[in-house]
């Protein structure tokens, strides 16, 4: 079946109850996007940083078996801030099928027909960050 991820539209205070381990207030909202096993590559492709997390600099949230990372609102704006410097084409100019497979970038088995696959979820995943960036929300990551 494999790792799949499911990004949630969070506010500023579900980060801050996150971010103290307070699961009882902590809450993600329904708006959310599912970037199936694209997630590595997309991290990939943002962040440069082959290894196998999604983004950088999340807080993860405690006695959840899944891997379960809030980012706060002012680091989701900082990263929509660089994603509008950046297209999704540019983005995808990084997309090379063969240093994906070396860096072991999950799902693995990349190809030439690797940056079609790609596309519509870092469209996704571009346009969830604007909406969050412009309301001025966090992002819950879960990988499942």
């Amino acid at each position: 079946m494999g790792v799949s991820c499911g990004l949630h539209l969070i506010t500023g205070e579900a980060f801050s109850a996150a971010s103290q381990g307070d699961l009882a207030s902590f809450d993600a909202e329904e708006r959310r996007a599912d970037l199936d096993k694209a997630w590595h590559a997309i991290s990939y492709l943002v962040t440069h940083d082959p290894k196998d997390n999604f983004l950088k600099g999340g807080v993860q949230l405690p006695d959840v078996s899944e891997h379960c990372e809030a980012h706060s609102p002012v680091s989701i704006a900082e990263l929509s801030k660089r994603l509008r410097a950046a297209s999704v084409e540019a983005l995808l100019s990084g997309f090379n099928a063969q240093t994906f497979n070396e860096n072991k970038i999950y799902p693995g088995g990349w190809d030439e027909h690797g940056e079609q696959y790609l596309r519509p979820y870092l469209d996704r995943f571009v346009g969830l960050v604007h909406l969050a960036a412009d309301e001025g929300k966090g992002m819950l990551v879960i990988l499942a």
